[in-house]
């Protein structure tokens, strides 16, 4: 499951130039990180420090990338926390609904 969510992250994020800060998305399967900065390497698995760390379960995440879950729902609800940086997670959000 980590490695389809992975690739659907790498594929929503690719190429936009609205991030511009690092993300990591910890899930109960692991950690997808984007380092917008490092080029094609910039979605990637590694547990580095970044910005912005936002928790919440794989599924969410799925749910997210699918445009089925609203991340200010999520983080309301408390199915999402973050940690860090809060406007980069509002970047995310609406980069994520775009």
């Amino acid at each position: 499951m980590l490695d389809d969510l992975t690739t659907r992250v790498r594929d929503k994020f690719n190429g936009t130039d609205a991030l511009t800060s690092s993300v990591r998305f910890e899930t109960e399967g692991g950690s997808i990180v984007i380092e917008p900065t490092k080029g094609d390497g910039a979605v990637h698995n590694d547990v580095v420090d970044t910005d912005c760390v936002i928790n919440l379960s794989a599924d969410d995440l799925g749910q997210m990338l699918d445009g089925q879950l609203d991340a200010a729902s999520a983080f309301m609800m408390g199915r999402l926390k973050v940690t860090g940086d809060m406007s980069v997670a509002i970047t995310l959000s609406q980069i994520m609904k775009g």
